[in-house]
């Protein structure tokens, strides 16, 4: 299954809006998972982003 559509049903099966869909995207390691096709990463920065209200501005985290 496609990335896109794993998280389109992920996102519908949690009922999140398509507003709380594209803070989720605005964050630089949602897009990371995405661009490495890893949806279970994805799912678990949603997941944190959205369950735990975050409310600072998404930044990039540097591991070393």
């Amino acid at each position: 299954m496609s990335f896109d559509k794993e998280m389109t049903q992920f996102f519908v099966r949690n009922c999140y809006s398509e507003q709380e869909r594209e803070r989720v995207r605005a964050w630089p390691a949602y897009r990371l998972a995405q661009d490495k096709d890893d949806f279970t990463e994805a799912q678990e920065i949603a997941t944190q982003v959205l369950e735990t209200k975050v409310v600072n501005k998404p930044e990039v985290r540097q591991t070393w």
